[in-house]
């Protein structure tokens, strides 16, 4: 399976958030302080843009630190980069990354750019790939492939790229200054470093000229943390509780490392193996739907016609909060059962209009074979993300465990 962000709905909903309100959150799980191998990660309105912000909800941030592959000046920290459990690689705005740190350019073996399209399902971001050292928490990745979205160098994007909906290059559009992927495996295009796929990676002999191209593995843009000397088996997302109104933001803790250090072993927690496309079943209503687990949608994505969308966002507007048992499985047998808690998204969005955290937001999957847990279920949980090949006291990845 061709690996895209966000293979379910990641919607922008009608809702401008302008300030930071009241409300609570409370924890009901263990979050990480801070370690050499814990980056805070935070849920809130997002970056600013002409004095106001542009996140949507349920996005969670962190900052990364970029460098010039080995220097030690030519850096920059970025805030409000978007954690994305489903997808591979740092992937920075053009416009948020300084001019003083002049990231050297990845070419072909003909010394031509090289470039991608990063396609989301809500839309497509282009950009150019440069190297770079990052550096997160107290863990390095030294001069690893990143993209560059919207470099204005390669205004030109191809038509495979952008058929696939809306341009997401700016800050303004995408929400973010750039989103970490780190998904349980390692490349996000396994099949492009043997054949050109159409949509994916572009070599460019000039600005307005760029054609599918092949890649080899070790220039795709691809999960960081694999990278690291050590805490490189996988990574734990440690939210709080957010109650059933919301709160204006949330912060956590991204652990890195499974097993490795004294604040990443495993607690008391349900394992789930993942299949080949890191994907486990989901049991709703009585019908099996495959799943995964993924921060970088900002709601529960169902297939459930039965509950009306609101009119006025693309979310779910029951009459009533609703409950339901959800049974997640894996390939052994082993089942964990979860309550998914559906509101009604115009309530939620105008009792409290400046919250950017939700536990009960959900939307509707038009993929009709799939539900994905997205940013709600990781409130009040600990979510271990294994790593494909990687192993840990428990197993070797890919596996979920919350």
């Amino acid at each position: 399976m061709l690996r895209h962000f966000a293979p379910a709905a990641i919607w922008i909903a009608a809702l401008t958030v302008t300030a930071c309100g009241g409300g609570s959150s409370s924890n009901s799980n263990s979050v990480t302080t801070a370690a050499s191998n814990v980056a805070a990660v935070t849920v809130n309105a997002g970056p600013m843009v002409n004095g106001q912000s542009v996140g949507d909800i349920n996005l969670l941030f962190t900052s990364v630190k970029i460098c010039a592959p080995g220097s030690t000046t030519a850096c920059q920290t970025i805030d409000n980069i978007q954690v994305d459990t489903q997808s591979y690689g740092l992937r920075i705005i053009a416009s948020a990354l300084s001019a003083s740190v002049a990231l050297p350019a990845e070419t072909d073996a003909n010394s031509n750019p090289l470039a991608e399209c990063a396609q989301f399902a809500d839309g497509y971001s282009w950009g150019t790939l440069h190297t770079a050292d990052l550096t997160i928490a107290q863990e390095t990745a030294k001069d690893i492939p990143v993209q560059v979205i919207g470099d204005p160098a390669y205004p030109n994007v191809p038509a495979d790229c952008s058929s696939a909906g809306a341009q997401e290059d700016t800050v303004a559009t995408f929400g973010a200054n750039g989103i970490i992927g780190i998904g349980p495996f390692d490349q996000d295009c396994a099949a492009c470093t043997t054949g050109t796929q159409s949509g994916h990676y572009y070599v460019c002999p000039t600005a307005s000229t760029c054609a599918d191209t092949t890649v080899l593995v070790a220039q795709e843009v691809s999960n960081p943390v694999y990278q690291f000397i050590t805490d490189n088996n996988g990574v734990i997302v440690e939210m709080p509780s957010v109650g059933a109104s919301g709160s204006a933001s949330v912060t956590g803790s991204l652990v890195f490392g499974i097993d490795t250090q004294q604040n990443n072993v495993f607690e008391n927690v349900n394992v789930l193996y993942a299949d080949t496309s890191g994907e486990v079943t989901a049991v709703y209503k009585g019908k099996s739907l495959t799943s995964l687990f993924d921060t970088g949608s900002n709601a529960n994505f169902v297939p459930d016609t039965s509950i009306p969308t609101c009119a006025d966002n693309p979310f779910m507007c029951p009459s009533s909060t609703l409950s339901t048992g959800v049974t997640n499985e894996d390939s052994t047998g082993t089942t964990s059962g979860v309550t998914l808690n559906i509101a009604n998204a115009d309530t939620l969005f105008s009792s409290n209009p400046t919250f950017t955290a939700f536990s009960n937001l959900a939307g509707q999957n038009s993929d009709t074979t799939s539900l994905v847990w997205g940013m709600p279920f990781f409130y009040g949980r600990n979510v271990y993300v294994a790593f494909n090949g990687r192993t840990n006291t428990v197993g070797t990845g890919p596996f979920y465990a919350y």
